[in-house]
């Protein structure tokens, strides 16, 4: 069920050059369903949507928000017609890739110093990570695969147990022991990602609106739990599509029901992007 009426858009549209929005998504489950195999019918669907109302407008942006390396992202883009981001934000908001204007690369490097700035190690991260995890007999934790492990993110899969207290022990010691302020974030019910406490995908998406000076209204568009900062972001529009886990749709329970601006969709991975796209009238 979603809000009865959303709050009307910041913008209105510029005949001359389309609609101006940025639609910031996650890519897996959400920009893609891969339920539709090698179809991607509605990822056609929000394309089209895309070039024929948004693209036109320099104002629009379409940002790819998503907890895949930047490997891993060319992967997909390999197996699924998406269409070209102005900026890859990768591996849950801890890297930034500007494919469209690659002169805004300094962005990154600012984004990246600032990760850098409460002493972040992930060596020190590993070592507690196997140190905690021999006080939780119960729970499995393997490290994901090397390219998913990257300079500001130390990733795992996690089973069995009790996953939240692991996490929050992890935190503790990391905090006690080492000084180090983290951002442990579990999503898809099986991934945790190890962050410094600077970063997000809702805090990289801060930092870049903090450069975008009067921009277009922004929706963004997420299914598990490493997006809810993305939903936290001030004065944004939510999608939150209708196949979410149930992390994210936990969260919407205590924080999203009842808020105008967002909207729990009937519709699927990216035809829940379409349908929040014509709910929030910003088409």
């Amino acid at each position: 069920a979603s809000p009865a009426s959303p709050a009307s858009p910041a913008s209105a549209p510029d005949s001359s050059s389309g609609r101006a929005a940025i639609v910031v998504s996650d890519l897996d489950w959400t920009m893609v369903n891969h339920n539709q195999g090698d179809h991607h019918t509605d990822l056609k669907a929000f394309n089209a949507v895309w070039e024929a109302s948004f693209a036109c407008n320099p104002r629009s942006q379409l940002i790819f928000s998503s907890g895949r390396s930047p490997e891993l992202y060319e992967q997909l883009a390999n197996e699924a017609p998406l269409l070209k981001p102005d900026v890859l934000v990768c591996s849950v908001g801890t890297e930034m890739i500007f494919l469209r204007d690659p002169s805004q690369h300094e962005i990154h490097d600012a984004w990246e110093a600032w990760l850098n700035g409460e002493g972040w190690d992930r060596e020190v991260v590993e070592r507690q990570v196997e140190e905690v995890r021999g006080a939780f007999g119960d729970i499995s934790v393997t490290m994901q695969q090397d390219s998913e492990q990257r300079p500001h993110k130390v990733s795992y899969k996690v089973g069995g147990g009790d996953v939240e207290a692991f996490i929050q022990a992890l935190a503790e010691r990391l905090s006690a022991s080492h000084g180090m302020n983290v951002n442990v974030i579990y999503s898809g019910g099986q991934d945790l990602d190890v962050l410094p406490a600077r970063a997000s995908k809702g805090k990289a998406l801060r930092f870049l609106l903090d450069r975008m000076p009067d921009h277009p209204p922004v929706l963004v568009c997420g299914d598990s739990g490493n997006d809810v900062e993305l939903f936290e972001v001030e004065g944004v529009y939510g999608c939150i599509v209708g196949n979410a886990h149930a992390e994210l749709r936990e969260w919407y329970e205590r924080r999203g029901r009842g808020n105008g601006k967002m909207h729990f969709c009937k519709g699927e991975g990216p035809a829940g992007i379409v349908e929040s796209l014509a709910h929030f009238q910003l088409l």
